[in-house]
């Protein structure tokens, strides 16, 4: 059963719809259906899947629309139910989402924080809060002190959100940060201790 993230299933449909508009314009359509996506994963009405491991995200359940941004995924017998249900008379198929991919850069990396939608629900500041904790995890392997956890990186991270002027919670304590925007965030290489001070 293949998955798609909720982003590139939004790409998809704009390819579907207008296949010959100019790549700005495919853009534009896409996140509006991120958006009408994201409303039906919430409304209870799209069937959302975590792409990790295939488990229901509940949009009742505290942390939901974190969940749904940045793990959510929806099979494509789904997806098309979905669609038909809104009486969208298009169905996607996997060479739709075959031109989203080639033509999406860094799968679906989101340029700029969504007009309207708030910080916390927002898969661009996920996606910055993810790759500065990811620095911040390699800045501490590489001198060997600082740690390697969410909370180890947390402050640092919500440092740097807050000096990106588009951010919007510019006092956000680091327990936030860590809780809404580094939610799944894993580094994946040598954990450090946090003590581990050279001598």
């Amino acid at each position: 059963m293949n998955l798609y993230k909720i982003n590139m299933a939004a790409v998809a449909i704009a390819r579907a719809i207008a296949p010959d508009d100019s790549a700005d314009r495919r853009k534009a359509i896409a996140e509006r259906w991120r958006r009408e996506l994201m409303d039906g994963f919430l409304k209870g009405a799209l069937h959302v899947l975590d792409a990790g491991d295939q488990i229901p995200i509940r949009p009742d359940r505290p942390g939901a629309v974190v969940a749904g941004v940045v793990a959510g995924a929806v099979t494509l017998a789904e997806l098309n139910r979905w669609l038909a249900a809104q009486g969208v008379p298009i169905a996607i198929t996997e060479k739709h989402f075959a031109e989203a991919a080639a033509h999406t850069p860094s799968n679906c990396d989101i340029d700029e924080p969504t007009v309207g939608l708030s910080w916390r629900a927002d898969a661009y500041w996920v996606q910055v809060a993810h790759a500065q904790a990811n620095q911040i995890a390699q800045r501490n392997v590489e001198r060997r002190y600082g740690g390697t956890s969410q909370r180890d990186v947390m402050s640092d991270v919500a440092t740097e959100l807050q000096k990106d002027p588009r951010f919007p919670a510019l006092s956000v304590d680091p327990q936030t940060i860590r809780r809404v925007l580094l939610k799944g965030w894993r580094w994946r290489h040598t954990v450090v201790v946090p003590t581990a001070r050279p001598g």
